[in-house]
């Protein structure tokens, strides 16, 4: 987020925490964040209905919802039914990682590409550049999840460099030692994780937006591959901390296969031109 607006408003209720706005014939029904939940027809009787967790992700839906303003409609976030994405403002949205898939532009806080700084049940985002705070009072918004008018908060993906990652690549070198594919298991002082990379030479753009692809294809996530597991013979590869990794804005996502318990994906931005391949480069040592 570039920058923080606050609203003040009072506590929701039944009288001042919801509206209806008329289309046509039909009317959509907001919650308090503005996220239209139900539709109505010219008699009042409801046509469709959605349910969102906290990130905006649909959990159910009944009828045939018209319109591209679901989750925070109110405020102009618009889905793509074919993508689903949600477009807020200058960014787009996957409610299914909670993140941004580009960069926070002012490069504000450590994770550039976190949705309303994980506050989803009290913040919104209608232009992807300015967090809007609501100032929920906490007991309101959790009345809220117990009349089941809005989503309980669910965990998001832990962020690279974070204790329940390491642990996961901690657990993932163990298995690999117990394979015969690594010498030994990670020692207890090791201060950092180091993501290993094959290849010395600077990457292209043209090269790292294929091979994202190539990985989205075969069912991993946007991004290279790397591993945590250290090569026999290094003098061919390179090799990043995970924390660069994760201030650089490339999240690191556990992929183990078969072969490589400790393979990862190192995630790339849908956009990669020179900048972001110059700072990958860096982070790599290339």
């Amino acid at each position: 987020m570039c920058s923080t607006l606050r609203r003040q408003r009072t506590a929701p209720t039944e009288r001042s925490g919801f509206r209806a706005l008329s289309s046509g014939a039909k009317s959509d029904h907001s919650d308090y964040l503005g996220t239209f939940t139900r539709q109505t027809n010219s008699t009042q009787s409801t046509t469709a209905t959605r349910t969102y967790d906290a990130f905006g992700l649909l959990v159910s839906s009944t009828g045939t919802p018209q319109g591209p303003f679901g989750f925070v409609g109110g405020s102009g976030y618009q889905e793509d039914a074919d993508s689903g994405l949600k477009l807020l403002g200058h960014r787009y949205y996957d409610a299914s990682t909670g993140r941004f898939l580009t960069r926070d532009p002012a490069q504000d806080g450590r994770n550039w590409y976190s949705y309303c700084g994980n506050r989803a049940t009290s913040a919104l985002d209608a232009t992807g550049h300015f967090l809007t705070s609501l100032d929920s009072d906490p007991a309101a918004v959790a009345e809220l999840v117990d009349e089941g008018v809005i989503g309980a908060p669910r965990p998001t993906p832990p962020l690279p460099g974070s204790g329940l990652l390491k642990q996961v690549f901690a657990i993932a070198h163990i298995v690999g030692a117990a394979l015969g594919l690594v010498a030994s298991e990670p020692g207890e002082d090791d201060d950092d994780t180091s993501i290993w990379r094959r290849g010395r030479d600077p990457e292209s753009p043209g090269r790292l937006k294929k091979k994202a692809v190539e990985a989205e294809r075969a069912g991993f996530p946007h991004g290279v591959s790397g591993t945590t597991t250290t090569p026999a013979d290094p003098s061919g590869w390179s090799h990043a901390p995970l924390s660069g990794l994760e201030s650089g804005g490339f999240p690191v996502v556990p992929t183990p296969t078969r072969t490589d318990p400790g393979h990862v994906t190192v995630t790339m931005p849908r956009e990669i031109g020179g900048d972001i391949a110059g700072l990958f480069n860096r982070i790599f040592g290339r």
